[in-house]
């Protein structure tokens, strides 16, 4: 496997972002640990290119188990995942090592980020959001973005994901950069007012979707700048 399909950036000092064709994953160096978030599609040897970052221990944080944040989780031996996506992940794949639980309120402190595991299901069910209040640092999988975020399918949920904007609304004052895991870099946080927006008016049928040519059964809705597939 090649590894130049990776791009790496130090966003700041011991914090990366590993890029691979159109998603991201983060890496976090810690005092004892370092922490990955997501492991992409699996087109390369992302266990290399961390190892060639950091010389600490390495556990995994899912926060989510789509494909593309799953396709190297069989290079590393300590996986989390918050465990209402369990399902979906061995409807997936079958690899290993199992996932640990995590759950919300979770604290994971790796000296100068320290993070709270927030749960904000809807685009799956057990999709999680990292908060470092210190740092008002928000790292929200794909739940937050321009899109388009992918609501289709029996995992999904409109509803659920609605209640999950609130939750963050509900914080909105913790943080101020928001890191997604596609699309522009940062999200400004307060388009997390029109992602809810854009939601409910799908929801409400006050907006038409767009024919797409891709193999799922669903439309492209676009409520100013941020999009769906539904």
């Amino acid at each position: 496997m090649a590894e130049n399909v990776y791009t790496v950036n130090e966003l700041k000092k011991g914090f990366y972002s590993i890029e691979e064709n159109g998603v991201r994953m983060f890496l976090i160096e810690g005092n004892k640990r370092s922490m990955l978030i997501d492991t992409g599609y699996g087109s390369g040897d992302l266990k290399a290119i961390v190892e060639s970052i950091t010389s600490l221990p390495v556990f995994v944080l899912m926060t989510h188990p789509d494909r593309d944040h799953i396709g190297c989780n069989e290079q590393f031996e300590e996986i989390w995942m918050h465990p209402a996506d369990f399902a979906m992940y061995y409807e997936k794949c079958q690899y290993l090592p199992i996932p640990a639980p995590v759950w919300e309120g979770t604290s994971i402190d790796l000296g100068t980020y320290q993070f709270e595991i927030l749960f904000i299901p809807g685009h799956t069910p057990g999709s999680i959001a990292l908060l470092d209040r210190k740092n008002k640092l928000l790292i929200p999988g794909d739940s937050i973005q321009k899109g388009p975020i992918y609501m289709f399918n029996p995992w999904r949920n409109m509803h659920a994901y609605i209640a999950s904007l609130d939750k963050l609304i509900s914080r909105i004052d913790e943080f101020d950069l928001i890191l997604p895991s596609h699309n522009q870099m940062p999200f400004e946080k307060e388009k997390i007012y029109t992602l809810k927006a854009g939601a409910e008016k799908l929801l409400n049928g006050e907006l038409k979707g767009e024919e797409i040519s891709l193999p799922y059964d669903c439309k492209h809705y676009f409520y100013k700048d941020i999009s769906f597939y539904y």
